[in-house]
């Protein structure tokens, strides 16, 4: 080893050992501090990976939400006008029910007059009848 190379200019052989010494562990720690710092890179690598993976979930869960919002809306929506037209068909059928007990009432009341009418004619022409003879 030349002076140059070794640390702040050594002088004796004991002072190039310490220094040589130093320089090895140095060079060990540096070797251990890269490989904590590639270790780091590697898990920061892998954690931008797992939260972007995250965030892609995320959107499409989002994106499923919302589709899922707007089908329960259609849902909703159509729920509303089934309703809707059942109230409707009962409201038609009472009316109808109604119409239909309405003229059944009207051709009762119209047969019972004619049948009043007729008794009552019956009783008239019985009573001309029993004069008559």
């Amino acid at each position: 080893m030349t002076r140059r190379t070794l640390h702040r200019g050594a002088k004796t052989d004991a002072e190039k050992q310490r220094i040589g010494a130093s320089d090895v562990a140095a060079r060990k720690e540096n070797e251990q501090l890269r490989r904590k710092v590639a270790a780091l890179q590697a898990m920061l690598k892998n954690r931008d990976e797992l939260l972007s993976d995250a965030k892609e979930d995320l959107k499409k869960e989002r994106q499923r939400n919302m589709d899922l919002t707007i089908e329960k809306g259609d849902l909703e929506g159509r729920i509303e006008r089934m309703e809707d037209r059942i109230a409707e068909m009962e409201e038609k059928k009472t009316s109808t029910t109604t119409t239909r007990t309405t003229k059944k009432k009207k051709n009762q009341e119209k047969k019972g007059a004619v049948l009043t009418t007729r008794s009552v004619l019956v009783t008239v022409e019985e009573i001309e009848n029993e004069y008559k003879m």
